[in-house]
């Protein structure tokens, strides 16, 4: 005999999409309702037909959402506060642009399905009805495969973009020591959005540390979707039996020998289920809004988020390092028990992205930058400069990928890799200003981190084999950022850059007379510089060229993918 589920609603559900569109109904029959309110009711209505349809009928669908979606509250914030209501209404009534960002590695990209059917896509299909209360939904999924928490996070902006109301960075089973710094890191920008994680709603270490951050005013109403407690009361049924939205729950959508399907990426109907779990929740914050209209009265607001950050919770401060300000911040004062945490920004060649492309950077020093990124490139290439081009693996993945127009996907960990025959190249980070006033680098740049790709098995250590010059000067000082968040699968990625004391700020035009001059007296023949626009930009000139001759092409070239710096 198969015993089938049965569920019950706590009081939890009455904030959900449903119990607030039975509050609708008998408001609408008894006032003017302007006919887009009643539309957008009507459209939600439909929404929640599916949504229930797909998941084993009203009861059912609404006791998953309540075992499988929790938004987290401090004890002192209002009891009918809604951020998520909140920030939609405050976009309506301003911008008009409502703007989600999703980004990680391969599970949120959607690897192993077709990224169209990753959870970012399905939750901008499903809201489209916000459209009717004059909002613009936009959906970013900036998600890349291979690679981990940093130096992705310090570069999040440029993969996921600005000014979000929504937003999550999934790695994976990421450690809490790791999560801790990426919270540290996103609440340090303005505007800080909602932030949503895949996790586990019941008792553990993570979640216990989001707590504290709410409680501590850094996060306001942050959401956890837990997949694996949404599909646990039918884990031993037969398939037949499973909700239509839950049958095939382990089977990956991706044609036979596609890659991806791995057990830490999700299957097509958990991406699905993803979507409708967050959509039918910034349904409800939508329903809210509407329903504040339909009253002429105001939302409640979220509590304010903290200017400061309070002491990193599992920093263990006996162990803080130069490592420390890129995770954590830095204290304000001697009692450490306040800290800020700087904003940086970011030049990346991975893709995709929004702005801050590394190649933008480059004034110099490269080869061959229109072959094809999936052609191989081999010593001959590297001889004439530095190359972009693509681990071994990933190519070999992207060419398999390219007979199914590589699934829909855009992700590329690119870098500029290079041998000791490839020579300098050369980078110029601007800053703008004035150029009649000189300035030394140190007075306008803080730090300065240099990161290699996620290429397996090369022969390169950035610390030994590579010389940095930074305006004008040798950096004698370069260091692994000694920390496992700053490490993928192990190997070590970044070395912080001292900026020396003598180093000078140029114009973007001197930066690129110094490669002219460098390739005349290569070629022995004089080229003249033609002043553009941008030219007269200032800003920090570097040199990064290889000098052990212990790298080679056959061992693995150095390589420089990401160049992150600290403004002061």
């Amino acid at each position: 005999i198969t015993i089938l589920p049965s569920f019950s609603l706590t009081e939890k559900s009455e904030h959900d999409a449903f119990a607030i569109a039975k509050q609708h109904s008998s408001q609408v029959k008894t006032t003017d309702t302007p006919k887009y309110i009643q539309q957008f009711l009507e459209e939600a209505e439909k929404l929640q037909r599916q949504f229930a349809d797909r998941y084993g009928g009203e009861l059912s669908a609404r006791a998953l959402l309540e075992r499988s979606l929790a938004v987290l509250k401090s004890d002192h914030s209002h009891t009918s506060s809604n951020a998520m209501a909140f920030r939609i209404d405050v976009a309506r009534q301003n911008s008009g642009v409502f703007s989600m960002a999703f980004g990680g590695s391969s599970a949120v990209a959607g690897y192993g399905n077709f990224h169209h059917q990753s959870f970012p896509f399905v939750v901008a299909q499903l809201l489209e009805a916000l459209e009717i209360l004059g909002l613009t939904l936009q959906v970013r999924n900036g998600a890349v495969e291979h690679t981990g928490v940093f130096p992705y996070t310090w570069c999040r902006n440029h993969y996921m973009g600005e000014n979000l109301d929504v937003s999550s960075m999934d790695f994976g089973n990421i450690s809490p020591r790791h999560l801790e710094a990426v919270i540290r890191n996103v609440a340090a920008q303005a505007d800080a959005p909602i932030l949503v994680f895949r996790d586990s709603i019941q008792p553990s270490e993570r979640k216990s540390l989001l707590q504290s951050y709410v409680d501590a005013g850094v996060l306001v109403d942050p959401v956890i979707v837990d997949l694996k407690a949404a599909f646990a009361p039918y884990a031993n049924l037969k398939e037949e039996l499973l909700p239509p939205g839950l049958q095939g729950w382990n089977e990956f959508s991706a044609p036979p020998g596609a890659p991806g399907k791995v057990r830490q990426n999700m299957t097509l109907k958990q991406h699905e289920l993803y979507g409708w779990l967050l959509s039918m929740h910034i349904l409800a914050g939508a329903q809210s809004v509407v329903q504040a209209m339909l009253n002429r009265s105001n939302l409640v607001s979220p509590p304010l988020t903290s200017s400061t950050l309070p002491r990193p919770i599992l920093l263990d401060e006996r162990k803080m390092s130069r490592t420390t300000p890129l995770l954590y911040g830095s204290p304000i004062d001697d009692s450490l028990k306040e800290w800020s945490m700087s904003s940086f920004q970011c030049a990346t060649a991975f893709d995709p992205i929004v702005s801050g492309a590394l190649n933008d950077t480059i004034v110099g020093g490269t080869y061959g930058d229109e072959v094809d990124l999936l052609h191989p490139k081999g010593a001959m290439y590297l001889s004439q400069g530095w190359v972009m081009d693509l681990e071994a693996d990933e190519r070999r993945e992207k060419q398999l990928m390219k007979q199914w127009d590589n699934l829909g996907f855009q992700d590329y960990s690119k870098a500029y890799y290079g041998i000791p025959a490839s020579g300098p190249l050369s980078v110029f980070l601007p800053i703008g200003g004035d150029l009649d006033v000189p300035k030394s680098a140190q007075e306008s740049f803080k730090r300065l981190v240099v990161c290699e790709s996620n290429a397996k098995g090369d022969s390169c250590n950035l610390e030994r084999d590579v010389s940095i010059v930074v305006g004008g000067v040798n950096a004698t000082s370069v260091q692994w950022l000694v920390n496992d968040a700053v490490t993928y699968h192990g190997k070590r990625l970044c070395v912080l850059v001292d900026i020396p004391e003598d180093s000078k700020l140029i114009s973007k035009g001197e930066a690129k007379q110094v490669v002219v001059d460098r390739m005349q007296a290569k070629l022995k023949k004089q080229t003249r510089l033609l002043s553009g626009e941008g030219e007269t930009t200032l800003g920090l000139a570097i040199e990064i060229e290889v000098t052990s001759s212990r790298v080679t092409w056959h061992k693995g070239a150095c390589s420089i993918a990401h160049i992150i710096w600290e403004p002061r």
